[in-house]
């Protein structure tokens, strides 16, 4: 569902879009509103579903017991893909010439926005009383040491999808077309993308990168320190966006988010000397599936990490020319989409070469060669067509 979803939700409104875009037609209210679609579909879509199934996959064996209720597993990821098909079936009739009904659009509005809220709320309840009564001590599992991070990455979650809610709630209460205010918008996006899935991936990193990039060990304590100062940054820029602190307080936020994400970085070891491996791979399947799709997985990771870096340093840049006013600032769109296209997407073709034959019961060695480098040449091709192109525009514009 999740491949399905980034490829409806995800690339087909892309593609619409830029049509839209070559037309002409960027300020209509259908360009809009399939931007805000589009935006969900990725993060709410993609993004969570495939999160979910993960999470409800690894948590039960992580922690020594069946997960709590499977009946209610599949209710939950199933209101969150419900959602996302709401999604883009109202995205899908957006670009065929039908007759709007602004209420109709409003309503399918906030039925996705309640189903997805509600569908990970469920989830949470499930992931957290399945680690509860998981076997040994909760502080010596597998997940202690990025647990902060975990934590603090649903709740924020959480927050979005109610802003979302209740901003598409005040739309169907006005009778108005549904577009969600621009600062409710960028708002619901920057927790979603920032607050949920870098820390997120980063949880993720520290405890897979060692394993597959021969990265050093992530020291635990690094990633709980630098997680205040971003939760601080990240609420002083949403709250930027929704109007309750003023401006300079968001633009500062920015700055601080951005070096917390370089700092993230810095800590998870990508770009630093690697340790030679240390003796040869015992298992022969395991040791001709890193000889198959070890090269094309590092190159989709390195990549992810890259945009990641890039978004960081254009945070801290927004900032600066905001405060200042010595330049002007990078586009909002080429940050958004250096944490989905760029970020988003490599990440999870990268992983996703080493990891899901293992999901699948399959040998390790599964994916063949071809395969693998065509996922991540194509994928990182996808991260640079699409912001390439705004990020070179904005320097020459310097």
């Amino acid at each position: 569902m999740a491949m399905a979803f980034a490829v409806l939700g995800g690339f087909v409104p892309g593609i619409a879009m830029g049509l839209m875009q070559s037309a002409g037609e960027v300020g209509t209210t259908s360009y809009r509103m399939l931007a805000q679609l589009h935006g969900r579909a990725q993060y709410f879509g993609f993004a969570n579903t495939l999160v979910l199934a993960v999470a409800l996959y690894f948590l039960p064996r992580l922690r020594g017991v069946p997960v709590t209720s499977v009946l209610a597993s599949n209710v939950a990821i199933g209101m969150v893909a419900m959602a996302a098909v709401v999604r883009i079936v109202l995205a899908v009739s957006l670009v065929l010439p039908l007759e709007r009904i602004p209420f109709v659009d409003a309503v399918s509005v906030t039925i996705a926005a309640l189903l997805t809220l509600s569908g990970n709320a469920v989830a949470l309840l499930i992931l957290v009383s399945t680690d509860r009564r998981g076997t040994g001590s909760p502080a010596k599992s597998a997940i202690a040491q990025v647990r902060p991070l975990i934590g603090m990455a649903w709740m924020v979650l959480l927050t979005a999808q109610v802003i979302d809610l209740a901003s598409a709630v005040q739309v169907v209460r006005g009778g108005l077309v549904a577009v969600l205010p621009v600062g409710t918008d960028d708002a619901v996006l920057t927790l979603a993308g920032f607050g949920w899935f870098v820390p997120l991936a980063v949880a993720f990193a520290s405890r897979t990168f060692p394993l597959f990039l021969r990265t050093p060990v992530v020291s635990p304590t690094w990633l709980v320190v630098i997680l205040p100062g971003y939760v601080i940054g990240l609420g002083a820029q949403v709250g930027a966006n929704l109007g309750f602190v003023p401006d300079p307080v968001g633009l500062a936020g920015s700055v601080v988010m951005g070096v917390g994400l370089l700092g993230w970085i810095r800590v998870l070891g990508v770009f630093g000397r690697r340790p030679p491996r240390a003796g040869r791979i015992a298992d022969p399947a395991v040791r001709r599936a890193e000889r198959l799709v070890g090269g094309a997985s590092d190159l989709a990771i390195v990549m992810a990490m890259v945009w990641l870096a890039v978004a960081g340093v254009l945070l801290v840049l927004v900032g600066i020319a905001g405060l200042t006013g010595v330049f002007a600032p990078p586009s909002g769109d080429v940050i958004r989409h250096a944490m989905g296209a760029g970020v988003l997407l490599p990440l999870v073709v990268g992983m996703s070469l080493r990891m899901l034959p293992g999901f699948a019961g399959l040998r390790p060695d599964a994916v063949g060669i071809g395969a693998s480098w065509v996922a991540s040449g194509f994928a990182v091709t996808a991260g640079l067509s699409r912001i390439g192109p705004g990020l070179v525009s904005w320097i020459m514009g310097l």
